[in-house]
């Protein structure tokens, strides 16, 4: 994405929305092993415990299937994506999409408009964060799922966490 860009002009053309699928598996498999690690030491502990002291064996079974149980989250989630084409002042026509769910008015042919978004580098796109009817002051905006918008956050962070766990115990030994 490149810089900034605002744009006031009138909706020409009003595209059919496109939904694109996000696969969510990366983030969940990077929670699923953070909280192994971090559930690892009771289930050590509870090992242990079983193997050194015989009434306390009935803490082994619990403790080798901690934390597996629990709902399931949706592993795919469906984004929307509204495209329209907006003409500014100078006749140039600009290509626009927002993308999420759509929350305030809803784009329609023959508004006038004021855009707020980015350039995506390569496509010529105009992702629009925001749009404002300019005669009614609707505002206009895309929303997209927490669990979309952090995913490679969730990732990285989980990343980072596993080095950091790893690199301490290295130290310990």
């Amino acid at each position: 994405m490149t810089g900034a860009v605002v744009l006031d002009g009138t909706v020409v053309d009003v595209g059919d929305v496109i939904k694109e699928t996000v696969d969510l598996h990366s983030s969940q498999a990077a929670g699923t092993a953070m909280r192994g690690c971090l559930l690892l030491p009771l289930r050590l502990f509870g090992v242990l415990a079983g193997c050194l002291f015989a009434p306390l064996r009935l803490l082994l079974i619990p403790s080798l299937f901690m934390g597996h149980s629990g709902p399931q989250q949706e592993r795919l989630v469906v984004i929307e994506r509204r495209p329209f084409v907006v003409r500014d002042a100078s006749g140039a026509h600009h290509d626009c999409y927002i993308r999420g769910e759509l929350r305030g008015a809803p784009v329609r042919l023959g508004e006038q408009v004021r855009v707020q978004g980015r350039m995506e580098r390569g496509t010529g796109l105009l992702r629009v964060a925001r749009l404002t009817n300019t005669t009614t002051g609707a505002t206009s905006t895309g929303h997209i799922d927490a669990r979309v918008r952090l995913q490679p956050y969730i990732v990285l962070f989980v990343i980072v966490f596993m080095v950091f766990v790893f690199l301490t115990l290295r130290r310990m030994l």
